[in-house]
């Protein structure tokens, strides 16, 4: 059995274009995990000389409880945009107190190619059957109501 090689090129080539991108990440910033919440974090500003900004990634976890004790500890490191992640990742790394480190990385939250045929998602004032919602006991009535032209999901 013979194959051409443009027929088997062409078919590499589809398979190459299905496969999922590399990730991407959001530069010059580390998303870093503290064994315990951190009491003092100025000693990283005097470590890391590029640092400018360390926020926590669950502002709102400010108490320690049983459902946040382990978001409480997770913090957003931002680096100026000349400094190398590499040696952050390295110093942070070897520090007791640091479970682990990584790359923030950039989401894609919807990756469907036929995300624009989905009829069901378009509004063009298709009529569909409601409730008419009237005040007081036993006046609701069902009526025929029309959508909304263009209120589509648009992404």
């Amino acid at each position: 059995m013979q194959i051409r090689v443009p027929t088997l090129t062409l078919v590499l080539l589809l398979l190459a274009s299905t496969l999922p991108a590399a990730p991407q990440f959001a530069p010059g910033r580390l998303i870093v995990k503290f064994k315990q919440p951190p009491t003092a974090l100025s000693s990283y500003k005097n470590s890391l000389s590029g640092l400018r900004q360390m926020v926590p990634l669950f502002p709102e976890s400010g108490r320690t409880t049983t459902s946040n004790r382990f978001s409480a500890a997770v913090y957003s490191f931002t680096f100026a945009d000349d400094f190398h992640l590499s040696t952050a990742e390295q110093v942070l790394l070897v520090d007791p107190l640091v479970a682990y480190v990584e790359r923030d990385p950039l989401m894609q939250l919807f990756f469907d190619t036929l995300f624009s045929n989905q009829w069901g998602l378009a509004t063009e004032g298709q009529e569909d059957l409601g409730i008419e919602r009237i005040s007081g006991a036993r006046n609701d009535t069902v009526a025929i109501k029309r959508g909304l032209p263009g209120a589509d999901i648009n992404w």
